[in-house]
């Protein structure tokens, strides 16, 4: 079987590795312009990123130091919210809650939120968190085996990464742009006709152009747009040296505004940092401006980057399946695009492996729309936080407001969420994470929490859970040691 990926970029090489991993014995090509940039602003994974460059979904193949060194990575323990609630307050996601099933977590919540006290050392990596502390050993060699954890890296470099195994491993690489795309008469993609002078044939075609969606265009994909929940639809990304001293947190942090939001996230070196917002409510000079004043700092933008939340109605049509940007996007808040496309493409894997005809094509379509509409009413519930001091905010609370996210909200005045209310089917996004976030918006109040807690004595469980991980960090690094002006010191 010939698989062609077009375009590269993280979506594209980290698709092609996991293929390759795979399908060994496939022919697999990548066609990739070097005359197409990327931004290597910042990105951030989830723990679904985490597992695979742990490979434990796929064998191993490098060590993860490597990608450490190579990427600008740094480490991610979660998500930090400034100022989205009207209290003006900030929370913390642990990472490992999108992945959590401890029922004690549901119990340590409650505690916290009992005692007032901040929510998020209820889980290994939200120790971690309130520690200051990481997975690297002091010996600058080993590092902490902890599940749910992920990396902020450069997004250029770990495509770069990626693409060094894979040409390493075999595949093809094509440096080239298309010119046309030849339709065949059943409306499948027939050939591609390249400025080299080439034309590719395939059995099938994965589209990773991001948000050009090359083939899946001309395909006639039909676009189904989260705007009326989403309001957000323009970004201006930019970067910040690393000028100690500044605060370092393993985190990735945002910071509500007028307009929407702000990111940050801590790189080897720099942060990458980025204004998403709505231009309905704010022009590109005036989020410039804002920024500047919130910062204290002049900055100077990339640039800035249009984009319109959604999915394609169907992500695969007849020999093209489009990943990453290409098939869906759901605003940059809680690392969800990479996240998705890495479960997209196992689900590509298993879905070849168990042979491809109409039926498993439907099914595929199926599950990757439930896990795109999954994400995005988690990101919408993040609007409901009580902010009306702006226009953008009143809009945004009420636009966030869908069916599923007022029954869960419903559901929060009179109790924790079940496994049962967050079906969970595609997103990995666990209903631990959906209550944290619920407590952290304020959702969730001390009632709740004291129903929760109802003849129960978390106290022995809690010393005991804290003492358990506090002797497994006694030789990890904090956050200050790791970084070595800037940089990782994991070489010795």
């Amino acid at each position: 079987m010939k698989i062609t990926i077009v375009g590269g970029g993280t979506a594209g090489w980290i698709s092609a590795y996991v293929l390759q991993k795979s399908f060994p014995k496939h022919e697999i090509t990548i066609i990739e312009s070097s005359k197409i940039g990327i931004i290597g602003v910042g990105e951030g994974g989830t723990h679904i990123l985490g597992s695979l460059i742990k490979n434990s979904s796929v064998q191993e193949d490098f060590d993860i130091r490597d990608f450490i060194v190579a990427t600008d990575a740094a480490p991610k323990h979660g998500f930090k919210h400034v100022s989205w609630t009207n209290q003006k307050n900030h929370f913390y996601i642990p990472l490992d809650l999108n992945l959590s099933s401890d029922p004690r977590v549901d119990d340590f919540l409650a505690m916290k939120i009992i005692q007032g006290q901040p929510i998020h050392a209820i889980s290994d990596t939200g120790v971690l968190i309130e520690q200051e502390k990481t997975i690297f050993h002091k010996d600058n060699i080993n590092i902490e085996n902890l599940e749910g954890l992920s990396y902020h890296f450069d997004g250029r470099l770990v495509g770069e990464f990626f693409k060094k195994h894979v040409v390493e491993k075999g595949a093809s690489l094509i440096d080239a742009v298309i010119l046309d795309i030849k339709i065949g008469q059943e409306g499948q993609i027939e050939s591609l006709l390249l400025d080299n002078g080439n034309t590719i044939v395939s059995d099938l075609f994965v589209d990773c152009t991001g948000m050009a969606k090359l083939l899946m265009n001309k395909l006639g994909g039909k676009w189904i747009s989260y705007k009326d929940t989403l309001l957000v639809n323009s970004a201006l990304p930019y970067p910040i040296p690393y000028n100690p001293p500044v605060s370092l947190e393993p985190v990735s942090i945002s910071t509500a505004l007028s307009a929407g939001w702000t990111w940050r996230l801590p790189l080897a070196g720099r942060f990458g940092c980025g204004y998403v917002f709505c231009d309905n409510f704010i022009t590109f000079d005036q989020a410039h401006l804002e920024l500047q004043d919130h910062l204290g700092i002049e900055i100077k933008p990339f640039r800035e980057i249009k984009f319109n939340s959604g999915r394609f109605e169907n992500v695969w049509i007849k020999n093209c399946v489009s990943l990453g940007l290409a098939a869906a996007f759901v605003e940059p808040l809680e690392a969800t695009s990479i996240h998705a496309s890495t479960l997209q493409v196992q689900k590509l894997v298993s879905t070849i492996k168990n042979g491809i005809n109409d039926q498993s094509i439907r099914e595929y379509n199926s599950q990757v729309s439930t896990l795109y509409d999954e994400i995005k009413e988690f990101i919408a519930l993040h609007y409901t936080g009580g902010r009306n001091d702006t226009e953008f905010w009143i809009a945004a609370n009420k636009a966030a407001r869908t069916d599923f996210v007022n029954h869960v909200l419903e559901i929060a005045k009179t109790r924790f969420l079940r496994p049962e209310d967050i079906p969970n089917k595609e997103s990995n996004i666990s209903y631990q994470a959906w209550n944290q976030l619920l407590a952290g918006l304020g959702h969730i109040n001390k009632d709740v929490a004291l129903k929760q807690l109802a003849n129960k004595n978390v106290d022995e469980q809690y010393a005991s859970f804290r003492s358990h991980i506090l002797s497994r960090l006694e030789n990890c690094k904090t956050v200050e040691d790791t970084l070595v002006n800037g940089r990782f010191n994991v070489a010795g």
